[in-house]
């Protein structure tokens, strides 16, 4: 059961594509995608997204950067700042978890028993 704000963008989307169907199909059968066009057009997509994944991970790097560190300043710059036991404990936190997180790793990859 859909809301009832859906049902006037349904019934003019159906009414439309029941009008513009055939002449769809008609497109579809002058267009011949050659292999080298498919190809390109593959090509450009993965690009868009490896773009648009490059850029994701851009800002929420900036985001983490923001939320965690005092004002926006390189990380190293940041560290620099701590006291020597906080660096201590930071690089003590850092080393267990990569512990857990490879031996998360190695039993997965273990043969199945």
């Amino acid at each position: 059961m859909e809301p009832s704000f859906y049902k006037p963008f349904l019934a003019r989307s159906g009414n439309y594509l029941h009008r513009h169907w055939q002449a769809a199909l008609r497109w579809r059968g002058k267009l011949v995608l050659k292999e080298e066009a498919f190809h390109l057009l593959l090509a450009a997509l993965v690009g868009i997204i490896g773009g648009s994944v490059n850029l994701f991970f851009f800002y929420a790097g900036e985001t983490v950067q923001r939320l965690f560190l005092p004002q926006p300043i390189d990380p190293v710059q940041a560290a620099e700042t701590f006291a020597p036991w906080q660096r201590l404990v930071g690089s003590l936190s850092r080393a267990q978890m990569l512990a857990i997180f490879s031996e998360a790793i190695a039993e997965k990859s273990k043969p199945g028993d």
